[in-house]
């Protein structure tokens, strides 16, 4: 998390609270916290600070911190009380309300039905109307006074809107546990798709086939080079054997020069026949990866045809009219 978008709140919230010593102490306490990751011991800093200054930018780092520790709920409530503070800093404002539905984004929201006498709360937080919460589990109490108070849980996710109904029933039995009503976003039906022919791959309708000869020519391919280095090798072996060759003196000068010849001729036909390796296992590279491109092509031509055309065989048949329809073609 980082400090670069909130830091001039802590600041500003900081020369706020400097008329109150122990204000401009717990804001500093709070602000060495919250950069040393102590999210929890930050916000209690920061609330401590905003109850004794009411400060709007005290407000701000409370938000900021509860979102921080991933209370978004808590964090939009505390960023609606900052925007709607007189006092809040004007070039702060479009930050914050950034901020604000970045939170609501990742919360759900709760609509109470419940008698206008009973004392309704959300995880031991008195709520009136509706009420933001949390990703998760959540109890719901409603005590109308009677001894007898009902009790629900409720399960959310993020963007869900929910409404607890939680009124007697006409003979003074509580309601069935459980949300009355229940309103998530619906996804899209999804988009047929297109049967794919038999032999065709996971890869977008590409056919094993066209792997398999596009690997060949990779694997000819490096057979390929090798074979051409070898054989610059032993091109480059007959080299050396020849100024040996020229090298040869002495009594035995006839068989060094022989023996040379030999490892001349020897290394020549070794590199000719790599040579014709490499030429050989280059083509046979070459024609794989092209052919697999095309199978590839042509298979992905031929599926979107077959998804656009007609039924195979149509028959038609009417007062004075019949007819037969083969793929489209008659």
């Amino acid at each position: 998390m980082t400090l670069r978008p909130f830091l001039c709140a802590f600041l500003i919230a900081a020369s706020s609270a400097a008329a109150d010593p122990a204000s401009e102490a717990l804001f500093k306490e709070g602000k060495a916290k919250y950069e040393a990751g102590e999210y929890v011991a930050a916000l209690e800093n920061f609330r401590q600070a905003y109850a004794r200054t009411r400060s709007p930018a005290a407000m701000l780092s409370i938000g900021t911190t509860l979102k921080a520790l991933g209370r978004f709920a808590e964090a939009a409530d505390a960023y609606e009380a900052y925007l709607a503070d007189p006092g809040a800093n004007p070039a702060k404002k479009a930050e914050t309300q950034k901020a604000l539905l970045e939170s609501l984004k990742s919360v759900a929201t709760l609509k109470i039905d419940a008698e206008t006498n009973a004392n309704v709360t959300v995880d031991a937080r008195e709520v009136k109307g509706s009420v933001r919460v949390d990703p998760g589990a959540h109890v719901v109490i409603a005590d109308d006074g009677s001894g007898n108070p009902m009790t629900t849980q409720i399960t959310v996710k993020a963007g869900e809107e929910r409404t607890v109904s939680l009124r007697r029933k006409a003979d003074g039995s509580p309601p069935a546990t459980g949300p009355s009503e229940r309103k998530e976003p619906r996804e899209p039906p999804a988009t047929p798709q297109p049967a794919r022919r038999p032999g065709s791959g996971g890869g977008g309708g590409i056919p094993v086939l066209s792997y398999v000869l596009v690997g060949t020519g990779i694997l000819a391919g490096g057979v390929a080079v090798y074979a051409g280095v070898q054989s610059r090798g032993k091109y480059s072996d007959a080299g050396g054997f020849a100024t040996a060759k020229l090298e040869c003196n002495g009594a035995a000068t006839e068989a060094c020069r022989s023996a040379r010849s030999a490892d001349i001729n020897r290394a020549n036909d070794d590199g000719d026949q790599l040579q014709r390796v490499t030429i050989v296992a280059g083509a046979v590279g070459v024609a794989a990866v092209v052919s697999g491109i095309l199978v590839a092509v042509f298979t992905r031509s031929a599926d979107d045809a077959m998804a656009a055309r007609p039924p195979a065989l149509t028959v038609s048949a009417g007062p004075g009219t019949a007819g037969v329809s083969l793929g489209g073609l008659w």
